[in-house]
């Protein structure tokens, strides 16, 4: 509820007046219906109808030779006060349509929790498995290093034994180092990848962290239809539509 007050003081300088012109007919009628009526009670008998009218008539007459005069209010100080009241009938729309846009409100922020948890779960897995990945080729690279080091012994023996031309030697070394630069590629690829994969998880950068899965390839029937089905139901992003 709200009571307001308010107050005012006018002074004039001179009295107000009202023009009659307006209201001089409707007076002028008023006076020559009550002169009749005062006849009516003053003459002991009963007057008939046309001796009131001519009477009426006549009383109007001499009243509309008169000139209307204005009427002078001798006031010239007009103090004024209000005080209003209001009291809200019903205020539980506000209150009803305020807890429901709360509610949606709090309903959107969860879908939004699920979908940042998504995300950085996605982004997570993806760097995980670029880790495992890069494990895998840096240990081929090792092994496909490992077989050009022992090409390169037997073209050395080869040659000592003269089956072989000694060029063959020269092909077999620069193998071997471009096997080391490809993997020493690979390496730091992997390295990169841990750095990330750390970043991501909020792991300090020193933080010894040992990855032994291998990436392992095998078939797998999915159903479409239901994996999409299961993907819509799951996915965080119509939920915060259906609450905006």
């Amino acid at each position: 509820p709200k009571i307001t007050a308010a107050g005012g003081y006018n002074y004039l300088s001179e009295n107000m007046q009202i023009n009659m012109e307006q209201v001089k007919g409707s007076l002028d009628d008023v006076l020559s219906k009550y002169g009749v009526a005062v006849a009516n009670e003053i003459i002991p008998i009963e007057t008939s109808p046309e001796f009131q009218q001519g009477l009426y008539n006549s009383i109007n007459s001499s009243l509309s030779k008169l000139p209307a005069y204005n009427v002078e209010i001798d006031n010239q100080s007009m103090p004024t006060a209000n005080i209003v009241a209001t009291q809200p009938i019903f205020m539980g729309g506000k209150i009803i349509a305020g807890a429901k846009f709360a509610k949606a409100e709090s309903s959107e922020a969860s879908y939004e929790l699920i979908k940042v948890s998504n995300e950085v779960t996605q982004t997570i897995i993806k760097r995980y498995l670029a880790v495992v990945l890069l494990q895998d080729v840096v240990e081929t690279r090792a092994n496909v290093l490992d077989g050009m080091k022992e090409h390169r012994n037997e073209a050395e023996k080869a040659i000592e034994i003269g089956v072989v031309p000694p060029h063959v030697l020269l092909r077999a070394d620069v193998a071997v180092a471009d096997a080391k630069r490809k993997m020493k590629d690979d390496q730091n690829n992997l390295q990169l990848a841990l750095l990330a994969l750390k970043s991501e998880m909020g792991m300090e950068e020193d933080t010894v962290l040992v990855i032994s899965d291998k990436m392992k390839y095998h078939l797998n029937t999915i159903a479409l239809d239901s994996s999409l089905q299961d993907a819509y139901a799951a996915q965080p992003i119509f939920g915060i539509l259906e609450q905006k």
